[in-house]
């Protein structure tokens, strides 16, 4: 029981950097005119797709970590459970901003634009539902590759603890 519980608390962990030093590298390498639209302070569609990208290979990781951990089938399936919920949970409990918002100015700098979209800014409402439900698919296939190699060793005759 100790064991999924801490394979379910990396895994986690595991996810949550990933995702956050994804976003930051996202942002800094991608520049604030390709992550959002023009004159605007809403997502582009590059930027959705970088994220869903982030998300899924963070989600990897995380489900990696967790059944390396856990050893339990079980402990990844909360896992991705646990990121559905709370994904769905927090997209749909954010407000969408108003439709009367600024104009972007072009001479902002990137931790003024970054401050703006937290205020105004916002993603297509679909990611609202593609992140969580990536993000468990994400978790799942990680576990999956540990499963498939350690069969792959004991076939080999090597063992994996």
């Amino acid at each position: 029981m100790m064991r999924s519980i801490l394979g379910f608390i990396a895994g986690y962990i595991t996810l949550a950097v990933i995702v956050m030093i994804g976003f930051l590298a996202g942002m800094f390498i991608l520049g604030v005119d390709r992550v959002l639209q023009p004159e605007s302070y809403d997502a582009s569609m590059l930027w959705v797709l970088t994220a869903l990208g982030i998300t899924v290979i963070a989600a990897i990781a995380g489900g990696i970590v967790c059944q390396l951990i856990a050893r339990s089938r079980n402990a990844s399936i909360v896992l991705a459970v646990t990121l559905l919920v709370l994904g769905a949970a927090m997209g749909f409990a954010q407000p969408q901003p108003t439709n009367e918002r600024p104009a972007r100015p072009a001479d902002q700098s990137t931790m003024e634009v970054l401050k703006a979209i937290k205020e105004v800014g916002r993603e297509p409402l679909f990611t609202r539902i593609t992140n969580p439900i990536g993000g468990a698919i994400g978790v799942l296939a990680g576990a999956l590759l540990v499963k498939k190699m350690k069969l792959r060793d004991l076939d080999e005759g090597l063992h994996i603890p």
